[in-house]
């Protein structure tokens, strides 16, 4: 028997109507005093019953439905509220807390998660994360401009803010039409190596996206276990009416702009000399020109370029072995740095808050544009708005402790695009003629890295090779179809319907 309990809260309401009056608005001097009345009445902007949504005993492959409605309240209806006729909110999943040291019997028996700084869900203490419920819930609204999201979704384990983020339903309401309830639909798991014939079928009914139904059977040893899943109502706008934009994808050079710089590289020296003498904390501005490499960061730095990379050249690579590095503006041409055999542009050895940012990175045949070292630690670590091309892999992640950044690139023309993906974020980039049409490769070593809202183009595929779980992959664009560009064990639900504009 599988006891299964769920709880919906209200979370981080904005305000809904903000009167201002202001009173006295004489022209200001410098020897003048005036007192600016400033009032206002700060009302929710919504309504919503945050009463515990409790499914109780089931047993597996049951569907069991629990509707939530949402309105706009009535001080947002009201005459008063002159300005806003749109809500905008999200329903995110997050994990549940439940206690486990009540000796003394007078700590509550469920807690809610926070966060680090790198988005992790982390329990309070002496409570820990109850087995994982949100795969196996369905959100359905009854407006259909808001975007539902199916039942088996999203990884069975280990989820973060990320992952919370892009299986969130999205939903919107109206002065026209200021109600929309949610079916909240349980779909229960069956055990693994105790399920029916027909487990395929009923996890396909609820999700025809999912191309692995085995990915979502349940361990045996949850039995009898209680799971859980708090669900996040969060107000994202409120607003007049006006849509907000589709992100943009890709690089953008042409707002590089030169930092405040500490020192300069001098004419007659390298950027090796600068970073030697440079103190920790300093900006090193390096002019135009062509520099050989490979260049080594060894301090918390930022060096960036004057002219930005189409007129900044290092030769033979970067290497970076400190934390708090920052680099921006050069076009680097891969070369051999130590502790790696094969040509690079960057080499990260490990840390935290690190930045590769504005930098087009060309390769050889068998370079890797950027690499992250097998069992480095990595913190708060960010490649961003670079280009990348030329390469055998244009960024190789390798198995590692931390989540990377991996957001607004322009990632092109190599054999691979990313491979072996774990430990990442991968968002707003842009794939194109990938030579062997792999934009990402997926392996043994992929941990349930998040895909999302990227262009891939061409034909460029995300490939699997014996990934453990399902590839999370919802919100992209396909020029072809998802079906053949990601064409085993990815999950591609809410795929783009059209291209996403290129920054």
């Amino acid at each position: 028997m599988n006891k299964i309990k769920k709880i919906l809260w209200r979370a981080g309401l904005a305000a809904g109507t903000l009167g201002l009056v202001i009173a006295g608005a004489a022209a200001f001097s410098a020897f003048e005093a005036h007192v600016v009345n400033v009032t206002a009445t700060i009302n929710n902007a919504t309504t919503i019953s945050t009463t515990e949504l409790t499914f109780g005993n089931v047993f597996p492959e049951e569907i069991l439905h629990n509707p939530v409605t949402l309105s706009l309240s009535t001080s947002f209806l009201s005459t008063a509220n002159t300005g806003a006729t749109n809500v905008d909110y999200v329903i995110k999943q997050k994990p549940k807390c439940t206690v486990i040291a009540n000796s003394t019997g007078l700590l509550p028996p469920y807690e809610q998660v926070t966060e680090d700084a790198a988005g992790n869900f982390i329990c309070p203490a002496n409570y820990q994360a109850m087995p994982l419920l949100c795969p196996y819930l369905s959100k359905t609204s009854t407006n259909t401009s808001d975007t539902s999201i199916s039942a088996f979704h999203g990884p069975l384990t280990g989820w973060t803010n990320t992952t919370s983020n892009t299986y969130a339903a999205v939903g919107h309401l109206t002065a026209a039409s200021p109600s929309t309830t949610w079916d909240i639909d349980l779909h229960t798991p069956c055990f693994s190596g105790q399920c029916s014939q027909d487990w395929a079928s009923y996890v396909r009914t609820a999700n025809p996206a999912v191309t692995d139904p085995t990915a979502y059977e349940a361990s045996s040893t949850l039995a009898g276990v209680q799971m859980g899943c708090d669900l996040w109502y969060e107000l994202t706008g409120v607003n007049n009416g006006q849509s907000t934009a589709a992100p943009k994808v890709g690089a953008n050079f042409s707002s590089y702009s030169a930092p405040t710089c500490t020192t300069t590289v001098l004419a007659e020296g390298t950027i090796q000399t600068a970073i030697d003498s440079a103190a920790g904390g300093s900006t090193v501005c390096v002019p135009s020109g062509t520099y050989t490499g490979p260049i080594e960061v060894n301090k918390n730095i930022t060096l960036a370029s004057l002219s930005g990379p189409s007129a900044t050249i290092i030769n033979g690579g970067v290497k970076i072995t400190s934390s708090g590095v920052t680099v921006k503006g050069f076009t680097v041409n891969a070369g051999i740095v130590s502790g790696e055999t094969n040509p690079v542009g960057f080499y990260v050895a490990g840390g935290s808050n690190i930045i590769v940012n504005s930098n087009e990175i060309i390769g050889v045949s068998n370079s890797y544009g950027v690499v992250f070292v097998t069992g480095a630690s990595y913190s708060t670590v960010a490649v961003t708005n670079n280009k990348i091309h030329n390469n055998s892999t244009g960024i190789y992640t390798n198995p590692h402790t931390g989540t990377l950044a991996i957001n607004n690139n322009d990632i092109h023309n190599n054999i691979a695009g990313i491979g072996g993906v774990t430990g990442a974020t991968v968002q707003y980039n842009e794939f194109n003629g990938a030579l062997a049409e792999e934009a990402i490769g997926a392996d043994t070593t992929y941990d349930g890295s998040i895909i999302s809202y990227n262009n891939f183009l061409n034909g460029s595929k995300i490939n699997n090779y014996s990934a453990p779980s399902i590839i999370q992959a919802p919100n992209n664009f396909f020029n072809v179809s998802a079906a053949t560009q990601a064409p085993t064990n990815v999950n591609t639900t809410s795929v783009a319907a059209s291209q996403f504009a290129h920054n």
